[in-house]
C-alpha cells in the first residue's frame, strides 16, 4: 500500500496511538478466546474448552474468568461482530493463509472482510498461517492493525503448527501464561522478546505500547532478593553432575510469586541448542528440596522468607556452557527474573600405563 491512501492509513494509526496514551481511546478489561483450530480441526467441544479455561483462569493472573470470552462460532459475522466490540486482547488460533482465515465449513474470513470492519481489540495474537505474510500488499495482519482501534499485532509470516489453543492438561496453556508480566507494566516488545518466537512471528505496531495497569494497591507488596546474580558451577568433567546451592527471598509485605518458564535456554561454546530433551543434560532445572521443579510451578515465598534453590549441571562435551534460568514474578519492579549459568565441561585426562 502506498501513496495517498498508505499516507492515511499511518496517520490513522498515529492518531489512534495518541489517543490511547493521552487516556481518551481505552478497552475492555477483556481477554478474547478464538481455539477455531481446537474445535474445527480437533473436535473439541465448547463445553470442554469452558471447563480448561476455568482450570487456566485459576492460574491467570491478568484475568478473571468472568473476564474470558470464549468464541466457538463459525459464522462470520458473529466473529466480526466479536472483534467490533472491546477487548484488551484476543488469542486467536486459526487456519489460515496470507489474506485469509478459515473458519469452518466453507467460511472464510478475507482482508476485505477486516478491511470493511471496525476491529475494536487492543492487542491481537494470531496463530494462524501466513496471516503475517507482509509481502502480500493486502495481508491479514495489516488491516488488522489499520482499520478500526486495534494497536499491535503479532501474525506468523508462513505456515505453523500450532495444535490447541486451550490445551488439555498436563500441556501447559503457555500463550495465556505469557501474558501475566503485562498486568506489571511490561511493554508489549519485551513480552513479545521474552517468547521465544521464532523468525516465522512477527510483530505489527508500536511495541512500546502497555496495557492499563489495574490498580496498583492490587499488585504491591512482594520484593525479590536473590543471594547470586549467577551461578557458575566453575570446571566439571564430561558427565560429572556438579551442584551450587543460592536462595531466592522475599524482603516485600505480601507473598512473592515465582513462575518457573519451560527450558532452560542455553549455549555451548557460544552456539544456541534449543533441545530440552537431549540426554545426557547439561543444566537441569533449577530446584529446591533436592528436586526439579516442573515448568509453570508456581513458588510461593512469604514476607521475610527465603527458599533455597539447587542447580544441577552436567555437561555431555568439552566446552563453555552459557545457560539461562527464567522465573516470572509478581514483582512489579522485576516482573522477570533472569539467573545467568556458566559452567565448562572437561574431557577426562587420559594416563598411559608404563
Amino acid at each position: 500500500m502506498g501513496g495517498d491512501e498508505g499516507i492515511q492509513l499511518i496517520k490513522g494509526y498515529l492518531n489512534k496511538n495518541h489517543a490511547y496514551r493521552n487516556g481518551t481511546l481505552n478497552y475492555a478489561r477483556r481477554l478474547l478466546v478464538f481455539p477455531s483450530v481446537d474445535v474445527n480441526q480437533n473436535g473439541i467441544t465448547a463445553d470442554v474448552l469452558n471447563n480448561r479455561l476455568d482450570s487456566i483462569a485459576t492460574k491467570l493472573q491478568i484475568y478473571s474468568r468472568d473476564q474470558i470470552d470464549l468464541l466457538t462460532t463459525k459464522d462470520k459475522k458473529d466473529y466480526l461482530n466479536k472483534l467490533a466490540q472491546s477487548h484488551e486482547t484476543a488469542l486467536i488460533n486459526i487456519h489460515g493463509s496470507p489474506t485469509n482465515q478459515w473458519i469452518g465449513d466453507d467460511v472464510y474470513v478475507t482482508s476485505e472482510d477486516i478491511k470493511n470492519s471496525s476491529p475494536n481489540v487492543f492487542f491481537v495474537e494470531l496463530y494462524s498461517c501466513s496471516n503475517g505474510a507482509f509481502q502480500d500488499q493486502d495481508y491479514f495482519a495489516g488491516w488488522l492493525l489499520f482499520r478500526g482501534n486495534t494497536l499491535v499485532v503479532v501474525a506468523n509470516t508462513v505456515n505453523t503448527f500450532i495444535t490447541d489453543l486451550v490445551p488439555d492438561p498436563p500441556f501447559e496453556p503457555t500463550f495465556f501464561f505469557e501474558l501475566n508480566p503485562l498486568r506489571l507494566g511490561v511493554s508489549l516488545g519485551e513480552k513479545i522478546r521474552r517468547e521465544d518466537s521464532s523468525i516465522q512471528s512477527q510483530t505489527f505496531g508500536d511495541p512500546t505500547l502497555k496495557m492499563r495497569l489495574p490498580p496498583r494497591e492490587n499488585i504491591k507488596g512482594p520484593q525479590v532478593f536473590v543471594s547470586s546474580r549467577s551461578v557458575d558451577f566453575g570446571k566439571v568433567q564430561v558427565n560429572q553432575l556438579a551442584t551450587k546451592k543460592y536462595f531466592i527471598g522475599n524482603k516485600g509485605k505480601s507473598n512473592l510469586e515465582l513462575v518457573k518458564d519451560f527450558a532452560v535456554k542455553f549455549t555451548v561454546d557460544g552456539q544456541d541448542l534449543f533441545d530440552p530433551s537431549r540426554t545426557p543434560p547439561r543444566f537441569l532445572s533449577m530446584g529446591f528440596d533436592d528436586t526439579q521443579t516442573p515448568p509453570r510451578t508456581t513458588i510461593i515465598i512469604k514476607p521475610l522468607e527465603k527458599k533455597e534453590f539447587i542447580g544441577y549441571f552436567r555437561p555431555y562435551t568439552n566446552g563453555e556452557y552459557l545457560g539461562l534460568e527464567r522465573f516470572q514474578t509478581n514483582d512489579p519492579k522485576v516482573p522477570y527474573l533472569d539467573i545467568p549459568l556458566t559452567g565448562e565441561g572437561l574431557l577426562p585426562i587420559k594416563t598411559l600405563s608404563p
